[in-house]
């Protein structure tokens, strides 16, 4: 099978969404596919999201890597907007109604004519797979599936602001309006997919029922190879470690672990503890440790690190904290690093979902609503710690890898294409 995969996000930019695409590349190329990936081109700098919206005028590349061709194209970012309000939304609205959604990306606009061409001068891809965020790309599946004829497979990895998998349903009237209207689009650009994947339940219930398209699961799953990566060691910490590890966003309730921790230290008082925040994390939440901890027990480091970096310091980990009651319904990517790290995972608060129930049927894991409760998973580990007894198996869990998940998922496309 031949198989052209578009994606804005990719290599060697070091975000989420790179590596689920380099699984799908590296997967299907190990099943004997012929696999093409075209984005746009990445610095391996990565310091804010600003990052990724910047032009990159430099003329296209072809490499050959990985047993796959990758093109890289240039990008030309949209103009700034207008510094009076006002003014900002009704272009906004004006690309919606469009049909230019997320017009921040231009995804579209900048790799239209370059795919277009591509399929028409080698006319024998068997597959268009486009990976949405942002949206446009989903439209330019559309546009080229009408244009040659190739079907198409569109792979959400979220969709609506958070709509279906938000605890709460605080939307504003502009977050209501540009839904209505991306709604509307993508129902009429999804028409002629022959598949969707998604990699939440409830995303795959929404677009079975609302846009009544056949839907499979493809989970976020963990880069297994980072994990058997023989250069990273397992060594015991002088000091019990509880780290948390990615972006704390805005809404997260640290609550029961900050006081559950504090009344931990307060009534262990020759206790020596670490506790690590590493990501892009929200400056109240940042000021809510700093207000709690003093700093030769804190540490917040705000710098992107390498994969290798962040997988060895959780495999060193005592205690890793997962907070998860923004959303419903769906894993995330975090969980899936922390069951393979085999380091004992703290969820707090709970997401009384699937993230619950996947911690609770895999060994090493709590959960913990309150702060007596964090106290209670912290005395017992502290414990185990001490004897040398805290630790799982690295890596235990291969169904939740990306490379195998990745196979199984070129087996549903073959499956599909060949009806």
């Amino acid at each position: 099978m031949k198989i052209l995969i578009i994606s804005y996000y990719a290599f060697p930019l070091n975000a989420v969404p790179s590596y689920r695409i380099e699984s799908f590349c590296e997967g299907f190329t190990k099943q004997g596919a012929d696999v093409t990936l075209l984005t746009r081109h990445w610095n391996k700098t990565f310091t804010s999201w600003e990052d990724v919206l910047k032009s990159d005028k430099r003329p296209s590349e072809i490499k050959n890597e990985n047993g796959y061709r990758q093109i890289f194209l240039p990008y030309k970012a949209k103009p700034k907007e207008s510094r009076f309000r006002l003014i900002s939304m009704l272009s906004v609205l004006c690309s919606y109604l469009k049909g230019d959604l997320q017009p921040e990306t231009n995804s579209f606009k900048n790799f239209k004519d370059y795919t277009l061409d591509l399929l028409q001068k080698e006319g024998d891809f068997d597959l268009i797979l486009v990976s949405a965020q942002p949206l446009s790309l989903v439209k330019l599946a559309n546009y080229l599936n009408k244009k040659t004829k190739v079907p198409y497979v569109v792979d959400m990895r979220d969709y609506l602001n958070n709509k279906y998998l938000s605890n709460t349903n605080n939307l504003t009237l502009r977050e209501k309006v540009l839904n209505t209207l991306t709604a509307f689009h993508i129902e009429r650009w999804l028409r002629n997919s022959i598949l969707v994947s998604t990699v939440t339940p409830v995303l795959k219930s929404v677009f079975q029922k609302e846009y009544n398209k056949e839907t499979i699961l493809v989970l976020n799953g963990v880069e297994q190879k980072y994990f058997q990566n023989k250069n990273i060691v397992r060594k015991p910490n002088k000091i019990f470690t509880v780290r948390y590890l990615g972006s704390a966003y805005e809404g997260f309730d640290f609550k029961p672990v900050i006081e559950g921790l504090s009344k931990f230290l307060n009534e262990n008082s020759n206790v020596k503890i670490n506790i690590e925040l590493i990501g892009m994390h929200n400056s109240k939440i940042e000021r809510e440790f700093e207000d709690t901890f003093t700093p030769d027990i804190l540490r917040i480091i705000k710098k992107r690190i390498p994969k290798e970096e962040i997988v060895e310091k959780s495999i060193n980990s005592d205690v890793l904290i997962l907070v998860w009651n923004l959303y419903k319904g769906n894993y995330g990517t975090k969980v899936f690093d922390y069951l393979s790290s085999g380091s004992h995972i703290l969820l707090s608060p709970s997401d009384n979902s699937i993230v619950e129930e996947l911690i609770q049927n895999h060994e090493n894991g709590s959960i913990a609503n309150t702060p007596d409760e964090v106290f209670k998973v912290l005395e017992e580990q502290y414990s185990l710690w001490k004897k040398g007894w805290n630790k799982t198996e690295i890596n235990r869990y291969p169904q939740f890898a990306r490379e195998n998940i990745a196979v199984e998922m070129y087996k549903k496309l073959n499956k599909v294409l060949n009806k």
